[in-house]
């Protein structure tokens, strides 16, 4: 392969990379959302690995137990619907870059999620386990879409 050969493909890869950031991007930020939730609801812990102060024990009984809930620990589950708005939602890009943020796109399950805040911290924030682990998947892939385009011929 020729300079000019090589770089028209390093060009193509570029122009590929950069098209599928986004969706990359996107697809990582669901992953992460599907680890704090499995953590949430299935142990009940918080970002750093602590339990979440536990339900009141009025709702507890009332509000959990006697409708067939678990009541053992705090996992923001009753009926999924709040779980089920949490996506994934562009913040800001560029030709290199972009952010993304994991939320609710409901109105209603957003004031809900703004409660969780207030008596139990935001829910929804990722560990720094979490993060590592979706981010070395996230760097792998493009890793490997790279390297597949630079093997075209």
């Amino acid at each position: 392969m020729t300079m000019k050969e090589r770089a028209a493909q390093l060009r193509k890869a570029r122009a590929e990379m950069r098209k599928t950031l986004v969706d990359d991007a996107i697809a990582s930020g669901f992953n992460l959302s599907a680890l704090v939730k499995a953590r949430v609801q299935r142990r009940g812990e918080d970002y750093q690995g602590k339990d979440f102060p536990p339900y009141t024990d009025d709702y507890a009984e009332r509000g959990r137990r006697d409708l067939g809930y678990q009541d053992e620990y705090f996992d923001f589950t009753r009926t999924g619907e709040a779980w089920k708005s949490v996506g994934v939602f562009v913040k800001a890009k560029d030709d290199d870059s972009v952010t993304v943020s994991i939320r609710s796109d409901s109105p209603s399950n957003q004031v809900k999620f703004a409660g969780a805040v207030r008596k139990r911290g935001n829910i929804l924030r990722s560990s720094e386990q979490e993060r590592s682990l979706v981010l070395k998947d996230f760097a792998n892939r493009r890793r490997e879409r790279f390297q597949k385009l630079m093997n075209e011929q």
